[in-house]
C-alpha cells in the first residue's frame, strides 16, 4: 500500500533522476539554448485543460516546453530501396505517465501544389507501462539514488584552426571510480559519513552480504526509465493520444537539418558567391547561425558546391523535405527549428492538436519575414498573391533579380581587402 505523499515523493525521486540522466546523455532538458531565425507562431491547443482519455492538456508557453527523451532502442532511421527516400522511426517517452509514443516519418508527394516532395507523420501508436511493471519500478526507485562522477560529463575540444564542438571520448578501465559501473547506485551503495566525538569526519563502509539486492534487478541496458525495462513490460492502448501539450510531453528532435560536412560551414562572402552563380538556388536550404565563421557571419548551406542543388548527406535525411506554410492561413506549422550550440540546426516536432493512432499529417515548418525574397522568387509570397509579381518562371522578373543581385555582388567586390579576394579565389577554384 502506497500513500499519497509516499506516490507524490516517488514521481519526484523520478523526475529527478530522469532530469538528471537527460542532461547527460541528451543535452539540456530544453533541446537547444535559443530559437534559430525561424520564429514560432502562436499555437493555441484544444481543449486546454480538460482531460481527454486520461491524458492531461497543459496550459503552456512553446519556450517552456522540453525536449522529450528519444528511445534510440526503438528508434531507426533507414532509406527506401523503391524510392531511395528516406523512412524513420521515433519512439519518444513519457516518463510522467511511462508512456511511449510512436511514430513514423515517410517521404512523398506533398500535399502543397507544385511544392515537390514533403514530409508525412504518421502516429502508429503507444504502449503504456504494464502495472506490474509499474509496481516493480516504484520498489526499485524507493531504493536506488543517482551518482554521476565527472568523467562521464560531455566533452568538447577546440581544434588549431578554430573550429569547435569535436566531441571528445575517453577510453580506458576504471575511468568513472570502481563504484561507477552504473550511474544509478542504490541507496546502500552512496557514500556515507560520519562525524567522531572529536569532531573529525570519516567516511563510512558498509560490510556484511546481500545489502544491495537490487543489484540483481535488470542490468540497465534496457529501455525506458534508466534502462530498466524491457518490450514486454510495455502493452499496446489503441486510445492513447499524443500532442505537445500533454502533460508529461513536449517537443521531440527528429533530426538534424545541417550541417553533415565541414564543406556546409560556410562564410557570408563564400555563401553570397555561391548563391549568385547558382541563381540563388542555395538560399532557398540556408540558414545562419550565431556562431562566427573566420570571423564572419556562418551561413549552414546543404547545396552541393557542384550543382547549387541539396547534397546526398542532406537528401537521406527528412528534414530537407519539410516545407514550409507560407501565406496560407489554412496551414498550421507542426516543426520548430532550433540551433544547437549556437551551430548547429535540428527540427523538432511540435503538435498543437492531439493526433490519434495512424492519423497522418504534412509536417510543415513557418520561415518568417526573412524567407520572403524567396517565396516571391518561388511564386507565393504576398506581392505575388496581392500585386501579381512574377515569380523567376517569368524571364524578365528573373532578368531583373538576378540585375540585383550583381550589383550587390559588385560592391561586395569593391569593399574587399586582399585577403577575402585570394580567400574567395580558393574557394571558388
Amino acid at each position: 500500500f502506497v500513500t499519497e505523499h509516499q506516490e507524490n515523493l516517488l514521481q519526484e525521486k523520478r523526475n529527478n533522476v530522469w532530469r538528471r540522466i537527460s542532461q547527460i546523455y541528451s543535452g539540456p532538458s530544453s533541446p537547444v539554448s535559443k530559437p534559430s531565425p525561424v520564429s514560432k507562431p502562436p499555437c493555441t491547443p484544444q481543449k486546454i485543460n480538460k482531460k481527454i482519455k486520461k491524458q492531461i492538456l497543459v496550459q503552456r508557453e512553446k519556450d517552456d516546453l522540453d525536449a522529450m527523451i528519444v528511445e534510440t532502442k526503438l528508434s531507426r532511421w533507414t532509406i527506401d530501396k523503391n524510392t531511395s527516400l528516406p523512412i524513420q522511426y521515433i519512439t519518444a517517452y513519457d516518463l510522467n505517465c511511462e508512456t511511449f509514443f510512436e511514430f513514423k516519418i515517410e517521404v512523398k508527394e506533398s500535399l502543397i501544389p507544385n511544392a515537390g516532395f514533403g514530409a508525412f507523420l504518421t502516429f502508429l501508436g503507444g504502449r503504456k507501462l504494464s502495472k506490474e511493471s509499474k509496481r516493480k519500478a516504484k520498489e526499485w526507485l524507493q531504493n536506488i539514488d543517482i551518482c554521476i562522477p565527472e568523467t562521464m560529463n560531455s566533452i568538447h575540444a577546440i581544434l588549431p584552426d578554430g573550429e569547435r564542438g569535436v566531441a571528445v571520448t575517453l577510453s580506458g578501465e576504471k575511468l568513472h571510480h570502481e563504484l561507477f559501473t552504473d550511474i544509478y547506485l542504490p541507496l546502500t551503495r552512496m557514500p556515507l559519513e560520519a562525524m567522531m566525538p572529536n569532531g573529525e569526519d570519516v567516511n563510512v563502509r558498509l560490510a556484511g552480504s546481500s545489502l544491495h539486492m537490487d543489484e540483481c534487478a535488470t542490468s540497465g541496458n534496457g529501455i525506458g526509465i534508466l534502462g530498466r525495462f524491457q518490450e514486454s513490460d510495455f502493452v499496446a492502448d489503441d486510445d492513447i493520444m499524443f500532442c505537445s501539450y500533454f502533460h508529461g510531453c513536449g517537443l521531440i528532435d527528429i533530426g538534424r537539418y545541417g550541417p553533415f560536412v565541414k564543406a556546409d560551414r560556410k562564410t557570408e562572402l563564400q555563401f553570397e558567391f555561391k548563391d549568385f552563380l547558382f541563381g540563388g538556388e542555395p538560399s532557398t536550404w540556408m540558414y545562419t547561425v550565431d556562431e562566427n565563421l573566420c570571423d564572419s557571419v556562418q551561413s549552414i548551406d546543404i547545396t552541393d558546391n557542384l550543382t547549387g542543388e541539396p547534397h546526398t548527406q542532406a537528401r537521406s535525411h527528412i528534414p530537407m523535405y519539410v516545407n514550409e506554410i507560407g501565406h496560407n492561413l489554412s496551414l498550421q506549422p507542426s516543426i520548430l527549428s532550433f540551433e544547437v550550440d549556437d551551430r548547429t540546426i535540428h527540427y523538432f516536432l511540435h503538435i498543437c492538436d492531439p493526433i490519434r493512432k495512424d492519423e497522418t499529417i504534412e509536417l510543415l515548418v513557418d520561415y518568417n519575414e526573412e524567407y520572403e525574397h524567396i517565396r516571391e522568387r518561388k511564386g507565393y509570397g504576398k506581392a505575388n498573391i496581392v500585386d501579381g509579381l512574377k515569380d523567376d518562371a517569368n524571364q524578365a522578373a528573373r532578368y531583373a533579380r538576378r540585375s540585383t543581385s550583381r550589383k550587390s555582388i559588385e560592391n561586395f567586390v569593391l569593399f574587399m581587402s586582399f585577403h577575402e579576394i585570394n580567400e574567395l579565389m580558393k574557394f571558388l577554384r
